[in-house]
């Protein structure tokens, strides 16, 4: 009995949009895609390396362009949003700062904070692009549950201000490391569900 109401807990947290999502969405058009950031996120109970998670991180970013039907063209079905570009340099350069002594971890993962989602934002080299971005922020990877956390963030490039966000979780599955991981997020684009729509 436990088991089943913590799987339906995980599923209403996992599947549910905040409701005002609908309406802030209605009033975007295109966007562009920064993939997913994971320089503050924290790995719990993983038996690999940082630097094999760090080498996963930058592979599930560049899935986004060669499995682009899989993951954006899901994702865009699912917020009824076109992705117009894909600008992933901000990201994958920002692996680089990931301090390799705290990726990993025993004792334990949560959420960030909103202050850290949008410090997120904040730092995100957006170059030339206008108009409107989403960024993914991944939060977690719990490999005791095989859940991953993720952010998702619609902002105003010029100004960072966010205009929506939600959490969203996602079932690791797949082989390999960057497969299992990438799993999550594929997991949790398509159970993406916006209330009010």
């Amino acid at each position: 009995m436990k088991r089943f109401l913590f799987a339906m807990m995980f599923l209403a947290s996992g599947l549910l949009c905040a409701g005002q999502d609908a309406e802030a969405l209605g009033k975007i058009g295109g966007f562009t895609l920064y993939g997913v950031d994971f320089s503050q996120t924290e790995v719990f109970a993983a038996d690999e390396t940082a630097d094999e998670f760090i080498n996963a991180f930058e592979g599930i970013n560049i899935l986004l362009l060669r499995e682009r039907d899989k993951y954006v063209g899901t994702l865009e079905k699912k917020l009824g949003k076109t992705a117009i570009k894909t600008n992933l340099t901000s990201v994958i350069g920002a692996l680089d700062s990931i301090d390799r002594s705290s990726l990993v971890t025993l004792s334990g993962v949560s959420r960030l904070s909103q202050e850290q989602i949008e410090a997120a934002v904040e730092r995100l080299d957006t170059g030339d692009d206008s108009g409107t971005g989403l960024l993914v922020v991944a939060d977690y990877l719990d490999k005791s549950r095989a859940v991953g956390a993720y952010t998702f963030v619609f902002f105003d490039i010029a100004t960072r201000q966010i205009i929506t966000s939600w959490k969203q979780d996602g079932n690791a599955m797949g082989f390999g490391l960057r497969n299992y991981w990438a799993g999550s997020l594929h997991y949790a684009i398509r159970h993406i569900r916006i209330s009010g729509k």
